[in-house]
């Protein structure tokens, strides 16, 4: 198996490890409290921000995401991550851009993998719903190019979950032999 499968399966493995830890035993819980840190100080925080929080969103983005996008063009791997493009297209609640297209499609997947890699996230609330916005900014040629959308935090998790079986299916297409 190559570096960058390894690499692949296990940030699959890892945020599948946190979100099933977070759904059985959340922070309050008596099991939870019962579990010995090393640092009790990664223990409070854990109790304070809980995992469902956007700076684990964040991080499940890079590992899943921004990673995996470089690793894919670098070896050319056919992870089919264009195929989000239609997702976060039907799931922004509000679009921004000054970058000329031409005649092509916007490539939302390119503006999220930027905005993530160069942590232009931006968390709020509204009407009791989480939203995050993400912002590509580029300065090229004498212009600052600017490409803004917007998402319920939920629709994030739900393109998660894509992500994931995106990356399982690349893994299924070229490892058919092996249970993954």
């Amino acid at each position: 198996m190559e570096q960058y499968d390894s690499y692949l399966l296990q940030a699959l493995a890892t945020t599948g490890l946190i979100v099933a830890l977070d759904k059985k035993y959340k922070a309050d819980n008596e099991y939870f409290n019962k579990i010995e840190f090393d640092n009790n100080s990664l223990k409070n925080i854990i109790k304070r921000s809980k995992i469902s929080n956007p700076a684990t969103l964040q991080m499940f983005l890079y590992a899943l995401l921004v990673a995996p996008y470089e690793m894919n063009k670098e070896h050319k791997l056919n992870i089919e991550f264009d195929k989000l493009n239609q997702y976060i297209k039907n799931h922004s609640c509000k679009f921004h851009s000054n970058y000329s297209y031409g005649n092509n499609e916007i490539t939302y997947i390119k503006h999220l993998r930027n905005s993530i890699s160069h942590s232009k996230c931006f968390y709020f609330k509204s009407d009791n719903k989480c939203f995050v916005t993400f912002s590509d900014q580029d300065n090229y040629n004498g212009r600052n190019w600017k490409c803004d959308f917007t998402m319920r935090t939920e629709d994030v998790g739900e393109l998660l979950e894509e992500i994931q079986r995106i990356i399982f299916k690349y893994f299924k297409t070229k490892y058919p032999e092996r249970c993954i």
